[in-house]
């Protein structure tokens, strides 16, 4: 997030400037709804980030919880299974069972809960083919909870991982707004201004310059790009964390964060060669772009995990 509060300060500070010349803006009537944009796209975008702020742990932490019971519950309710299916030599149950007894260690959050069901369902079977010490009605209904409760805390996980990311869909779609209303309309509108606005021109100048650098052959201020993008994984959908995203020509490097979110700015217009990479996934391939000044570009990953491929 720091790049994206460096730009939130920058469009701050313009939209107090601009919001302290109004004057200015008095017999320009064709700037205003470019001025007004600018300033309410800014207040959007503090909003958003304040939200964006609060740690995604907040959103996975009762998710791990819950998904930490229920698997040393389901270990337990395994055991009972197999132990009571032997005792019955139902063969079939034990196969069964003893294939859940090898996956509720490191299956995934949904596979887990699809076992649990699974599970519940043929130790209720068993349940109803007669009395059953170890396996209770109490027992077989607080475990049947357990999984409906995870099963409900899987759905409102999901439902907040993914407001989180429309609401970084929607912070990017703001910024790169932001910068086209500066780009397009305020600094063009800006240069009829230095002589009649001075203070105000110089100002704006001052938090503009910050957008630009020096060329390298000479010929003036170039203006800089960026590239954005999601790194998730393929099968799950969920965003990777700490995912290498790196820049070829020249090298750039930058790390996806809780939402697998990364940002590269204040590059050079021109031809990038972006590649992804994060241990246990295969390596996908390198996409290549090109950026016009000012420009925000998206590449996003969707990673294979590597066992998915030996798999195969």
């Amino acid at each position: 997030m720091k790049t994206e509060i460096k730009k939130h300060q920058s469009f701050k500070a313009l939209s107090y400037v601009i919001d302290s010349h109004a004057e200015a803006f008095t017999e320009n009537a064709d700037i205003l709804p470019a001025r007004d944009s600018f300033i309410a796209n800014t207040s959007q975008i503090g909003e958003i980030m304040s939200q964006l702020m609060r740690p995604v742990s907040t959103v996975r932490t009762p998710k791990m919880d819950s998904q930490g019971r229920l698997r040393k519950e389901l270990s337990k309710m395994l055991g009972i299974g197999i132990s009571v299916a032997t005792t019955q030599d139902n063969q079939p149950l034990i196969a069964i069972l003893k294939n859940y007894d090898l996956q509720w260690k490191r299956c995934s959050a949904y596979q887990l809960y699809e076992n649990a069901l699974h599970v519940y369902n043929e130790l209720s079977a068993l349940k109803a083919t007669g009395s059953v010490a170890t396996l209770t009605d109490e027992r077989l209904a607080s475990f049947q909870s357990m999984v409906n409760s995870f099963g409900e805390t899987l759905d409102m996980t999901d439902y907040r991982l993914t407001d989180r990311r429309k609401s970084r869909q929607d912070l990017r779609i703001l910024i790169k707004a932001n910068n086209k209303i500066l780009r397009m309309q305020l600094d063009t509108f800006m240069r009829h201004l230095e002589d009649d606005f001075p203070e105000f021109y110089g100002q704006y100048m001052f938090l503009r310059k910050r957008r630009y650098k020096r060329s390298r052959n000479g010929n003036g201020a170039t203006e800089l790009c960026e590239i954005s993008g999601t790194v998730t994984d393929s099968v799950s959908g969920q965003p990777l964390t700490g995912a290498v995203i790196n820049l070829a020509s020249p090298e750039s490097i930058a790390h996806t964060d809780d939402d697998g979110y990364y940002l590269m700015d204040e590059l050079a217009a021109g031809e990038y060669v972006v590649s992804c990479y994060l241990e246990g996934y295969d390596v996908p391939a390198s996409i290549t772009v090109t950026a016009a000044a000012g420009e925000s570009l998206v590449v996003d990953f969707a990673l294979v995990p590597a066992q998915q491929q030996a798999a195969a």
